[in-house]
């Protein structure tokens, strides 16, 4: 009886590493941004201040003038990293963004950026770079590679 229960245990484990392994782990929160970040209609533009630049982890500080995004927040430039070079705290900008978080310390995207006129990133390039990125970060993965690439066993 002891062996018999044994024998079921671990062939009911391994139908459920099974099915675990054809999970794709990432697909919700893949699916749900690029559908969110697809449509044009949930990006608005806003005016802003920049407080900081980092171009070693390629994030922007901004201060916006609009009650609708937060005071100040971090964004990802999603243009060339030669942008970076360009922005200098209290620098003026024009930027679309989208006020959608999706995780805890998810930057905000900039997929448009002007400043002092002179159109930094065009909206177009942008999106596609965000939408390719979200492709990137978030590709299909079952949650042995998943776990994989989290414990750095890459």
């Amino acid at each position: 009886m002891k062996k018999t229960s044994i024998i079921i245990m671990l062939f009911s484990m391994l139908a459920f590493l099974m099915v675990l392994s054809g999970c794709d782990v990432d697909g919700p929160l893949r699916k749900k941004m690029l559908d969110y970040y697809s449509d044009d209609d949930n990006y608005a533009n806003y005016v802003g201040t920049i407080a900081s630049v980092d171009k070693e982890h390629c994030y922007v500080e901004i201060v916006c003038q609009d009650d609708e995004m937060p005071n100040q927040t971090q964004y990802t430039v999603y243009g060339e990293s030669s942008i970076y070079d360009t922005l200098r705290p209290d620098d003026e900008v024009i930027l679309c963004s989208s006020p959608m978080y999706f995780y805890n310390s998810h930057n905000l995207p900039i997929v448009y950026l002007e400043k002092q006129s002179e159109v930094l990133l065009e909206f177009e390039e942008g999106k596609e770079n965000l939408l390719e990125d979200i492709r990137n970060t978030f590709k299909e993965r079952n949650i042995f590679e998943w776990l994989r690439d989290m414990l750095g066993f890459n």
